[in-house]
């Protein structure tokens, strides 16, 4: 490993931050500016735990929603996968529900 990361760092593929074991490699932002590649930022790789703040955020502004509602919020993310995330959270107590099936309303959990 130690060969492949050191030859990539030799090519000014990777850069580093740190020394040791704090050492972090990344890409060298460099070759992104000189590749002028029209790669646009999307939703639709977000992080599970970054889909669950989005969405608290969302509800923390905006109070009670319906699913639909959120959906249409955060269009580029499938439905699947903000009812999945949804369904966590409120199994997990982070929202709550009032109303059943179709007129479900979600709403931040007052926690402790």
């Amino acid at each position: 490993m130690r060969t492949w990361i050191g030859s990539l760092i030799e090519k000014g593929i990777l850069i580093t931050h740190g020394i040791k074991k704090g050492t972090d490699y990344l890409l060298n932002p460099d070759l992104f500016a000189q590749a002028k590649l029209n790669i646009k930022p999307t939703l639709k790789t977000i992080e599970s735990y970054k889909l669950e703040a989005l969405i608290m955020e969302y509800l923390k502004y905006n109070g009670k929603r319906k699913m639909s509602d959120i959906h249409n919020k955060l269009g580029e993310i499938s439905e699947n996968e903000i009812r999945k995330t949804v369904y966590g959270m409120v199994k997990k107590g982070d929202l709550t529900t009032d109303g059943a099936k179709r007129n479900r309303n979600y709403n931040l959990s007052k926690k402790k």
